[in-house]
């Protein structure tokens, strides 16, 4: 008869036991948590360029930054563990009391986990978008940039502009047009070293970007964006694979939209996990 039995394999009293995502979950422990623990880094060093601060959060897990953006981009809220139906309910209540002491648009809450019913506490429902993966590679062939493409590295207030104007227009986000400079990116991004932001010209017009934001962990692949009338033609995964190699020898993650997932599984990405993602309302703007 074996030894192994129930009590042998219950934990003791008190035993704490490492679910994955807790503050005491050493980095590394996880591919999740490595991206979110990113995505938080990232957002918080946005929110210091913006002017916003450093954002805010509960030790629930939940972080936001309220930079009063007029698009819902720029009022991100974090979920980085799951939470019951009570803790949602506590947590939505924190977040719509944040939102409302200053105007600007709703918030756009990205949780890496499913979440109870949040229509019920007020907030929309956008959809679950995969996290895709992408491992470091020992060895692998440098692919040129297509045709006239030209990838270059942001340095300067200028690029940054051209950054930031492109993908305004590119990923099309119309409460941020007419593009204004300092609309989505603040100048401060350019003293963190974290920060890898490409823009791809087509001869000297400005047409796609990507960006990384760099961890120990993981390289947090974000703002990935063609203009229309240049896709089809390998820019967008140019770009991509230039925030990629932003930080050699760690994987690379991303949430991607429907249409870029099959460019990204050509690239080596693969689903990890489906976010949930939600809209908020300011109690200003509501109905």
């Amino acid at each position: 008869m074996s030894d192994l039995d129930a009590s042998s394999l219950a934990a003791d009293d008190g035993e704490y036991l490492d679910p994955g995502y807790d503050a005491r979950t050493p980095d590394g422990d996880n591919l999740l948590l490595d991206f979110c623990r990113a995505d938080v880094a990232l957002w918080t060093s946005w929110g210091r360029a913006m002017g916003a601060g450093r954002g805010a959060g509960d030790s629930d897990g939940t972080f936001w930054i309220d930079a009063g953006s007029a698009t819902i981009f720029g009022n991100p809220v974090l979920w980085t563990r799951p939470l019951d139906r009570a803790a949602a309910e506590v947590a939505c209540e924190r977040q719509r009391e944040a939102f409302s002491r200053r105007t600007g648009a709703g918030y756009l809450l990205y949780s890496a986990f499913p979440t109870p019913d949040l229509s019920q506490m007020g907030l929309q429902q956008v959809g679950h978008p995969p996290c895709m993966v992408r491992m470091p590679r020992a060895s692998e062939e440098p692919r040129p940039a297509p045709g006239s493409l030209r990838v270059v590295g942001v340095e300067t207030p200028p690029q940054l502009a051209d950054f930031e104007q492109t993908f305004v227009e590119a990923y099309s986000v119309p409460d941020l047009m007419p593009w204004r400079p300092g609309v989505f990116l603040g100048r401060g991004l350019l003293d963190d070293p974290a920060w890898h932001l490409f823009v791809g010209y087509d001869g000297d017009r400005p047409v796609a970007t990507a960006a990384a934001y760099v961890t120990d962990q993981a390289v947090d692949v974000t703002m990935v964006a063609t203009r229309s009338e240049s896709r089809g033609r390998g820019f967008g995964r140019a770009l991509t694979q230039a925030a990629v190699d932003a930080g050699p020898g760690r994987p690379a993650m991303l949430l991607s939209s429907d249409d870029g997932q099959s460019v990204y599984r050509s690239m080596g990405f693969h689903a990890m996990t489906r976010f949930s993602l939600w809209i908020g309302q300011r109690e200003a703007n509501r109905d």
